[in-house]
C-alpha cells in the first residue's frame, strides 16, 4: 500500500520535473580557469609554505628563523661580538612565539640543538674576519627581539 502511494506521488511530480529541467539537460559550459601569474608560480615553487597556513609550515618557519639567529649568535660569541644577554633574548623570543602558536615544548630544545649542530658543522672554523659584516644586522635583529619581550 505504502509503495503504491509513493509511485503515485512520483508519477505526479514527473511532468513538473520534466518541465523545470527540460532546458538544463546538458550541464552549462564553464570557462577555463585563468592561468596563474608568473610571480605566483615562482613563489609557489621557492616558498611553498607561504601560502600554506597549516601548523606544520608555521612551525618549520619558526624553527628555521631562530636556528639561523642562534647559529649567528654562536659564531659572533666566539668572536666576542655579542652581549652576554643575547642568548636569553633569542630563547625568550622563541618561547614567546611558540606559546602564541601553541607549539610543542620540545621545539625550543630541538631548535637549540639543531643550531649547535649547524654551527659545529659549518661555522666553527670560520675566521672572525667574517664576523664584522654580520655584527650590524645581528645587533639590529636582537634589539627588535628584545623590544617584543615583556619585561616583568
Amino acid at each position: 500500500m505504502f509503495s503504491r502511494i509513493i509511485i503515485i506521488f512520483l508519477a505526479a511530480l514527473l511532468p513538473a520535473w520534466q518541465a523545470a529541467y527540460a532546458d538544463n539537460y546538458y550541464p552549462p559550459l564553464v570557462a577555463p580557469a585563468k592561468p596563474e601569474s608568473r610571480d605566483a608560480v615562482i613563489n609557489q615553487l621557492y616558498n611553498p609554505e607561504a601560502g600554506d597556513k597549516s601548523n606544520q609550515a608555521v612551525l618549520d618557519n619558526l624553527k628555521k628563523r631562530y636556528e639561523s639567529a642562534l647559529v649567528t649568535y654562536f659564531f659572533l660569541r666566539r668572536c666576542k661580538k655579542t652581549d652576554p644577554g643575547d642568548y636569553h633574548v633569542i630563547v625568550s623570543a622563541l618561547a614567546q612565539e611558540m606559546a602564541s602558536i601553541n607549539a610543542p615544548g620540545r621545539l625550543l630544545d630541538d631548535t637549540v640543538k639543531a643550531a649547535q649542530g649547524s654551527y659545529k658543522e659549518v661555522y666553527a672554523k670560520s675566521s672572525c674576519k667574517d664576523a664584522k659584516p654580520l655584527a650590524g644586522p645581528y645587533t639590529e635583529y636582537i634589539k627588535k627581539l628584545a623590544a617584543n619581550i615583556p619585561k616583568d
